[in-house]
């Protein structure tokens, strides 16, 4: 491709890009710490539109809203959680997961997601109302509300009659 950039390392790497070819994790760090942010904007838009030629690209805000940090998993990965009775950790309470929510929303936000930690002093009823209320409540949404292996844990809790629940 002829040069359209000066001779400076983040622009030649910008070149490459344009030219087709995968860019280093190096380079990229040399993008990020001395490349020119209209540049490097015009060339990932360039990028995109060999791919995807039409005039508009879609876009989504979302927010990740945790709601405790307490877990007794200790996935090796993790550097989120806090051992259950340390005194460190949190639970947020509905209202705080809808204030974090409706934030988000003001914001742009059109997807939630809520996860958080495996905590078994949570009751069923907690989930349950924040469920509810915020399905009640942010309206504007989609959503991704906990994770299997949290429906798999309240299977496990006593009063609740899983079968009629889950239908298993």
């Amino acid at each position: 491709m002829a040069a359209i950039f000066s001779s400076q390392p983040a622009d030649r790497i910008l070149e490459k890009a344009l030219d087709g070819n995968r860019i280093s994790p190096e380079e990229a760090l040399t993008l990020y710490r001395e490349g020119d942010h209209l540049k490097i904007m015009a060339t990932a838009r360039a990028l995109r539109e060999k791919i995807l030629p039409h005039r508009y690209a879609s876009y989504t805000m979302f927010r990740v809203v945790n709601y405790t940090n307490y877990c007794n998993v200790e996935c090796s990965f993790c550097s989120f959680m806090d051992e259950i009775g340390n005194g460190k950790g949190y639970v947020l309470s509905t209202e705080q997961i809808l204030e974090k929510m409706d934030y988000a929303v003001g914001e742009g936000a059109d997807q939630m997601f809520l996860q958080g930690g495996v905590y078994p002093d949570l009751s069923f009823d907690y989930y349950l109302d924040v469920i509810v209320s915020v399905k009640k409540n942010i309206r504007t949404c989609t959503f991704a509300l906990f994770l299997l292996w949290k429906s798999s844990t309240w299977k496990r809790l006593p009063g609740l009659r899983s079968r009629k629940f889950f239908g298993s």
